[in-house]
């Protein structure tokens, strides 16, 4: 029947992130799961053509729907019309207010290239229940339990507001179009279990907190705190994190009980609980606002406010050092990612020395894997407040992987996901660069990370046909190539564009030399 409703609306699906679920099954189980009464009022995120909808409407006393297609909204319009208690509100979810909704439940097949974004707006609303469909891995990471690697930030997030609970794996084959990875339902109601829940003095601080621990989660948690200290308004942490070590971690019911807090700062994010990670979260607010960080706070405030960053000249840029999370089928940061990321810093550097550092700086990065160079960017760049970063990649997991380590990142293939007029100072791309056969070929999603085509060239091509569109007029890139790829060609290729290529990093392997190419305009 779905898939007739698709046929007389003429809807193929396949754009802005659209995959229509036409399982009746995995419907009915999406609309009983969220216990519909008479009294609730739901909020369904990403309409489509009201295949869900229909199933609400009847059993609520308001539905609300927020599609951004125009098409979806005409269909939506049309096909629930009989019903008076819909209302359809045209517009992108994220620019929504959602405190005017008055909500009391959520059923979404979510968009996956906003998943973490729209996860977290939803968080930060009061809510009795939320029956939501992600990306199967992501799904898998809302709910996962400490100690393993698909468990995060998000997952402290989700587990921290609401009980999580995994309902039913979708397949591929349940959508039209198929996306390219199963789906996963999971369940996010009101916190009721007294065992799981906690409370934060401070949630904004807990929330900074948990972003900085996972953002180097391999490191131990002492290390990762201390380079976040800018982002926790903590210049001094390093005293408060001495004056804290020998105190006991002190948290009834944990299997860290008996430890003091400088043994836990030899762990790592992953081995705490959510509310352990609460209780440290608050052991770092009690000395930031009254032990020795709580004293620079006010003599920094002015600085902070008007000052911005403006990076040293003699400073050495080291990426090999950091570490980022990478799981699935997502490329792992090697040496051609480090070259990339070490040239990208010394080309921001040397910018914003010279640049009016009021003036927003925008920085993208195509292709961005697990994130490690927007997140390496990020911890360098990122108390300039003027300094942004986003990343795309093509590859789902990817992004899902990039939005775990702090990156954000969204679903594109190169720069289609962007509206004309979108603009970036310094755009930044580790292509696929390898001459790949097709019995050379990759199995999976890894394939978008190493397959350039016969020639090596066919990604890099595409990006320089259309990368001038997305330049400041005083924006340049830095490209990645490799001397398999071609140095001369792919210059031609830029000059054809019109810009001149100037190699500003470059590096021996073992097989090849990786050379960081800057694209400047003519």
């Amino acid at each position: 029947m779905v898939r007739q409703i698709l046929k007389d609306y003429h809807v193929k699906g396949g754009r802005m992130d659209q995959h229509f679920l036409v399982d009746i099954h995995a419907l009915d189980s999406i609309a009983e799961a969220a216990d519909l009464y008479p009294s609730d009022i739901v909020l369904e995120i990403g309409g489509g053509i009201g295949n869900l909808s229909e199933r609400i409407a009847p059993k609520v006393s308001k539905l609300i729907i927020v599609e951004l297609d125009p098409k979806m909204v005409a269909v939506l319009k049309s096909r629930l019309a009989v019903f008076s208690n819909v209302e359809i509100i045209h517009a992108n979810v994220m620019d929504v207010d959602f405190t005017a909704l008055g909500f009391n439940k959520i059923v979404a097949n979510l968009p996956y290239s906003i998943s973490s974004d729209i996860t977290l707006k939803m968080l930060q609303h009061d809510f009795d229940a939320a029956v939501l469909m992600y990306q199967y891995e992501f799904a898998k990471r809302l709910v996962a339990p400490a100690g393993g690697k698909e468990y995060g930030r998000l997952s402290v997030h989700t587990q921290y507001k609401t009980d999580a609970a995994f309902l039913l794996k979708v397949p591929k084959g349940a959508f039209e179009p198929a996306p390219k990875v199963d789906s996963g339902v999971i369940k996010l109601s009101r916190k009721e279990n007294a065992e799981t829940a906690f409370t934060v003095q401070n949630e904004d601080f807990f929330f900074d907190v948990t972003k900085v621990m996972f953002a180097q989660r391999r490191k131990k948690i002492k290390n990762t705190l201390l380079a976040g200290a800018s982002q926790l308004n903590m210049p001094n942490l390093k005293d408060g994190l001495d004056e804290l070590g020998h105190e006991s971690f002190n948290l009834p019911n944990s299997k860290l009980n008996e430890k003091n807090v400088t043994e836990i700062l030899d762990m790592r994010a992953e081995e705490l609980t959510p509310a352990e990670i609460a209780h440290l979260s608050d052991l770092l607010y009690q000395k930031k606002m009254n032990g020795t960080a709580q004293k620079t706070e006010n003599e920094n405030k002015n600085m902070n406010e008007n000052e911005t960053f403006k990076p040293d000249s003699d400073f050495v840029f080291e990426p090999e050092k950091f570490v980022v999370t990478v799981f699935g089928e997502v490329y792992e940061p090697a040496e051609d990612t480090y070259l990339t990321a070490r040239a990208a810093a010394g080309l921001i550097a040397g910018t914003r020395q010279t640049d009016d550092a009021e003036k927003p700086f925008k920085v993208l990065e195509v292709g961005c894997g697990s994130g490690f160079i927007s997140a390496y960017l990020l911890s360098e760049f990122g108390s300039d407040l003027n300094f942004t970063v986003q990343a795309v990649d093509v590859n789902p997991n990817a992004v899902a992987c990039a939005q775990e380590n702090g990156v954000p990142a969204v679903l594109s293939d190169l720069f289609e996901i962007f509206e004309s007029g979108e603009r970036f100072d310094i755009i930044v791309f580790n292509p696929p660069y390898l001459p790949t056969s097709q019995d050379e070929k990759v199995p999976g999603w890894l394939n978008y990370a190493f397959d350039g085509g016969v020639s090596g060239r066919e990604t890099i091509d595409r990006f320089l046909k259309d990368v001038r569109k997305y330049l400041t007029p005083s924006g340049s890139f830095a490209l990645l190539i490799s001397s398999i790829t071609g140095l001369e060609e792919v210059s031609a290729e830029m000059e054809k564009y019109g810009f001149s290529a100037e190699v500003i990093a470059a590096e021996k392997c073992s097989f090849e030399e990786l050379m960081v190419i800057l694209g400047t305009q003519l």
